[in-house]
């Protein structure tokens, strides 16, 4: 005996819900990837707006926040456990004007360029 199976209009549903999330969360993680600076939720709100007059269709805030986090983290220097951990390299050692982020400090903390 053979399974006929149908496709019904809330297949078709979840369907578009599913292919518009996708979309949804590419667009986030180029964003994130672009500008690693910039909030989640602002990331979040600015691809709603870009997106407008589908809003129902899109995946909440909550659903996609943990996702882009991780591309975010993937993205951003370690989180140091001590001061010795301290290592400001590259991109990040200059400001947007492209001067040395830290001069030499003798503070007795440790932190010095």
């Amino acid at each position: 005996m053979s399974t006929v199976f149908r496709a019904d209009e809330h297949d078709r549903e979840a369907d578009s819900f599913a292919a518009r999330r996708g979309v949804l969360l590419k667009r986030l993680q180029q964003s994130t990837r672009d500008d690693p600076t910039v909030p989640v939720r602002r990331l979040y709100d600015g691809a709603v707006e870009e997106d407008s007059g589908h809003s129902d269709e899109l995946a909440n805030f909550e659903s996609v926040r943990t996702r882009i986090k991780r591309v975010r983290g993937d993205l951003l220097p370690p989180i140091p456990h001590t001061i010795d951990d301290v290592r400001i390299n590259g991109s990040w050692s200059r400001t947007w004007r492209d001067r040395r982020f830290l001069s030499h400090v003798d503070n007795d903390w440790g932190v010095s360029e």
